[in-house]
């Protein structure tokens, strides 16, 4: 098999997936919902510019202490 034939088989079971994805919604629209995560505060230390100042150094001590590394 070429492997432009297994492309095109891909294309074809990609968009007969989207189909059923379609038909499936309209049929039964409570089955597609959406759910977020919840928001929760990112812990990661970077320095606001190029080069860190003395308290952003010492920010990322602590946060890699805290981390165990």
């Amino acid at each position: 098999m070429s492997t432009a034939a297994v492309l095109a088989l891909l294309i074809v079971v990609v968009i007969a997936d989207a189909l059923r994805i379609r038909v499936r919604h309209i049929r039964r629209p409570a089955l597609s919902t959406l759910n977020e995560a919840k928001y929760v505060e990112s812990k990661i230390v970077a320095p606001a510019g190029l080069i860190p100042t003395k308290e952003e150094k010492e920010d990322e001590r602590h946060a890699v202490a805290w981390a165990g590394g």
